[in-house]
This record gives structure tokens, sequence and C-alpha cells, in this order.
């Protein structure tokens, strides 16, 4: 079977004999091409394909399977797509409590001590929020706020700058040593 021309686009997904596959991209007469369950087939996640040899093995276009899977809503307002099987996630470092996990559907913050991971919770979470939102660049102008108007200069500024509440800010302030 051939499928249209005109459906031949990125993001599509087609059914094939072995499996359905999303286009990446199309460059003049070559489609690139990825397994759309993103597992490796024959040591391979995807692959470069003849556009008129896609066309005629494609056996006909396909929902994409990610997006109809179930969905989460995460604070941030986006809505990302939940995984059938989990994955593991591995981040190597010699300093485990230098990191922080943030849930970001459930808003929960979590630390790891090298053995296993542990909520933080209450000052500790106002703190990550700080690190965040409170980066070098705005630490230089904080400092030099203060020393020109004040702590309640430099209150201002992060509370203008971060939209935190007046308790971060001044917890902010005072965590930089001003």
């Amino acid at each position: 079977m051939t499928v249209q021309a005109v459906s031949l686009k990125v993001g599509a997904c087609f059914r094939f004999k072995t499996a359905v596959r999303r286009i990446t991209r199309i460059e003049k007469s070559e489609i690139h091409w990825e397994y759309a369950d993103r597992k490796r087939r024959a040591g391979r996640l995807g692959g470069v394909q003849w556009l008129e040899y896609f066309r005629s093995e494609a056996i006909e276009e396909v929902p994409d399977p990610i997006m109809q899977s179930e969905r989460i809503t995460l604070r941030t307002g986006e809505t990302v797509p939940v995984l059938n099987e989990s994955v593991s996630i591995v981040l190597e470092t010699n300093a485990p409590r230098r990191w922080a996990f943030v849930d970001l559907e459930s808003g929960e913050v979590w630390s790891h001590d090298g053995n296993r991971f542990e909520p933080i919770k209450g000052t500790g979470t106002h703190a990550v929020k700080n690190a965040i939102s409170c980066p070098k660049e705005l630490e230089t102008e904080l400092i030099e706020a203060f020393k020109a108007g004040g702590r309640v200069a430099a209150v201002k500024l992060h509370r203008t700058r971060t939209g935190s509440n007046l308790p971060d800010a001044v917890a902010a302030i005072k965590s930089l040593g001003l």
C-alpha cells in the first residue's frame, strides 16, 4: 500500500509490518524516522529511508501512540504523557546532597543522601525555591542594592525580579549574609 504524499509530515506516525514509525525530519527525498514506542529494534531507534520507499512500505497513517497514552498535568500547566513502563534515570555525583529533585505534578521536593531519597520539607523547600529563583546575577544585584539602599531596597528588588512573597524575599536576603 502507498500512503498519500500529503500525509508525510514531521510528527506523523505510520504503521509498518514491524512497528509504528514517527517521522522526525524530511530532507529532499529522504525521510528520517524513529520507532514511535522509542524501543530499539536490531540495535536502532530509527533510520533514514527514501521518501518513495517509505510511502510504499507504510501500511497506513495512525495516531501517535504517545499522544494517546495517559497524560498528567504539571504545576507549570504543561500536560505530559505517562509512559507504559517505568524508566530509570541515573545521575552520577560525588555530592548527592547538592541536588534537589522536584516532582512537577505534586510539588514535592526531594534530596538524596547517597543511599536513599528523602523529602525536603518546610524551610528546606524555601531554600530550594530561593536557589532556583536567585541565580548569581541576581545575587550580585541584590548585594549592590543592599549597599546602596539597605535591606528594604534589596527585598524590593528580590520581590520584583522573582515574584516572591515578603517572607521568602527576606529569607533570600538573609541567606546571602546581608
